[in-house]
C-alpha cells in the first residue's frame, strides 16, 4: 500500500472519502426515479426512466459489493457498516420485489398498490442510512426505529 493513488482511489477513480456517499447517492435516486415510475404506471403512464434507475441500482449494487468485499480494508468501520447496510437493503428489497411480482403478475393494479408503498418504504430505508452516514452514525437492528425518526427530522 505504499502507492498513494490506490490509496486516494478506489477502483483507479473514485475518491475513497466520497466512495459510500456516491453509492447512496445512485441508490437514492434509483430507488426515487422507481416511485415515480411506479406511481405513473399505477396512472397508466409509462415513463421511460425505468431503465435508468435499474441501471443506477445496479452500478451501485456493485459498487456496494466491490467496496465491502474487495476494498474493506481500505475503509473505517463506519464506511464498513455502511456498505453492508446497502448491500442487505438491496437485496432484501429485490427479493421482495421477486416475490410480490410473481406473486401478483395477474393483477397489475393490486401489484401497483403494494409496491407504490414498499417503493417509499425502500426509499425511506435509504435516507435514513444516507442521514446517519452524514451524521457519523451506524444503522443497526436495534437502532433502525431511532434512525428512521432521526431521519425524518433530518437530524
Amino acid at each position: 500500500m505504499s502507492n498513494v493513488d490506490s490509496d486516494d482511489k478506489i477502483l483507479g477513480f473514485i475518491p475513497k472519502e466520497k466512495y459510500v456517499l456516491i453509492v447512496y447517492y445512485l441508490l437514492l435516486a434509483a430507488a426515487g426515479i422507481g416511485l415515480i415510475s411506479t406511481v405513473f404506471a399505477m396512472l397508466g403512464v409509462g415513463l421511460p426512466l425505468g431503465g435508468l434507475a435499474n441501471l443506477a441500482g445496479i452500478i451501485a449494487l456493485i459498487l456496494a459489493l466491490v467496496g465491502y468485499f474487495g476494498f474493506r480494508e481500505s475503509f473505517g468501520a463506519l464506511d464498513q457498516g455502511h456498505l453492508l447496510y446497502l448491500c442487505v437493503l438491496f437485496g432484501v428489497f429485490f427479493v421482495i420485489g421477486l416475490v410480490l411480482g410473481s406473486a401478483l403478475y395477474m393483477s397489475p393494479v393490486l401489484l401497483y398498490l403494494v409496491m407504490v408503498p414498499l417503493a417509499v418504504l425502500q426509499l425511506l430505508m435509504y435516507f435514513t442510512g444516507f442521514n446517519s452516514y452524514k451524521h457519523g452514525r451506524t444503522v443497526t437492528k436495534s437502532n433502525v426505529k431511532d434512525e428512521v425518526k432521526l431521519a425524518l427530522r433530518r437530524a
